[in-house]
């Protein structure tokens, strides 16, 4: 089995947001986690908050955690 390390997002200027949510998601996929349903969907915003640090984290728990869209 290949295992497809988890990544952080560590707020750096030269940072490329788009290459970390490709990697994001080849992590899902390598890790089965199946984003059609609640709880695969829930997981996945769970590790998602996990690869974040400092302004980032922030950032996803004043204005994205808990809202109702």
């Amino acid at each position: 089995m290949v295992k497809y390390a988890l990544k952080k997002f560590l707020d750096k200027v030269d940072e490329d947001i788009d290459k970390f949510i490709k990697d994001y998601r080849l992590y899902l996929m390598a890790a089965n986690i199946i984003i059609t349903n609640v709880k695969g969907k829930q997981r996945a915003l769970e590790l998602f908050q996990l690869c974040l640090t400092s302004e980032t984290s922030c950032w996803i728990k004043d204005k994205l955690i808990g809202k109702k869209w």
